[in-house]
């Protein structure tokens, strides 16, 4: 995965089809879809270059990995499928497998959730919308699988859109699967800025999700799109606070799910 620039257009792109292969465990005795981990862990950074990216991960060591460290980096939580079978397909393609268990060891900051989950760093975090021209459109793309989720609580964010003052305004949306249904969470226009979800279509374990998330930087408007289904929103903004995508598995269950 790398980032690109087009002109004032910062976009996020995968430099084939990426096929991230997103599960999590609920606990020892709940059964595993997804194959388990090959007996020797391919690092993702032998076939996807990581320019740009830093990985956080639900453990105490290592709690964020990046730059070359991050090409060389595998673990049982962050490996590479080399011959992922796509759902209703022949083909096969190189996977990128996040998971996430609910017995983690730590949290980021401001949160009580696991996560194993990509932070873009490839552009200073930006400030949004843009106030004077040249304008900035930011563009987030991938393509993923969700092929396991907790039985307490099948529930995990993809993708996000956040900022970094601790305010419910810097959560300016999470693309979120909750049992199969796929939604942008957003925020209220008023305080306290409660959050609703703009429902995207309803995919089951195994379905292949391709996305986009396009913050306008003219109009400030989100557009967030699921397999063809869009939805447009402006959400309430701290003009002060600067924001940044993530991308990956960030488990909404713990470990009192089950």
């Amino acid at each position: 995965m790398r980032a690109q620039r087009h002109g004032t257009r910062v976009q996020m792109v995968t430099s084939r089809l990426l096929l991230l292969s997103l599960g999590y465990v609920a606990s020892s005795e709940v059964p595993v879809r997804f194959p388990p981990p090959p007996p020797s862990l391919i690092a993702p950074g032998t076939v996807y270059r990581f320019d740009g990216w830093q990985l956080q991960t639900c453990w105490k060591s290592p709690r964020a990995v990046q730059g070359e460290a991050l090409q060389a980096y595998s673990s049982k939580h962050f490996y590479l499928e080399k011959s992922w079978r796509v759902p209703n397909a022949t083909a096969s393609t190189a996977a990128i497998v996040f998971v996430t268990p609910d017995n983690c060891s730590v949290h980021t900051a401001h949160s009580t959730h696991p996560r194993t989950e990509l932070r873009d760093l490839s552009v200073d975090d930006w400030s949004w919308p843009t106030a004077t021209p040249p304008t900035t459109t930011h563009r987030l793309t991938a393509t993923l699988v969700v092929d396991h989720a907790a039985a307490g609580k099948p529930e995990t964010v993809i993708a996000q859109i956040h900022g970094s003052v601790n305010e419910e305004r810097a959560k300016i949306v999470k693309l979120r699967w909750t049992g199969g249904l796929v939604e942008a969470r957003v925020k209220k226009p008023d305080p306290p800025y409660d959050e609703i979800g703009l429902p995207l279509g309803h995919y089951n374990c195994g379905d292949v999700l391709q996305y986009e998330i396009v913050a306008d930087g003219a109009t400030g408007k989100l557009v967030v799109t699921v397999n063809g289904k869009q939805v447009e929103y402006s959400p309430p903004v701290n003009t002060k606070d600067r924001f940044y995508f993530k991308a990956g598995n960030y488990n909404q269950c713990d470990g009192l799910c089950n």
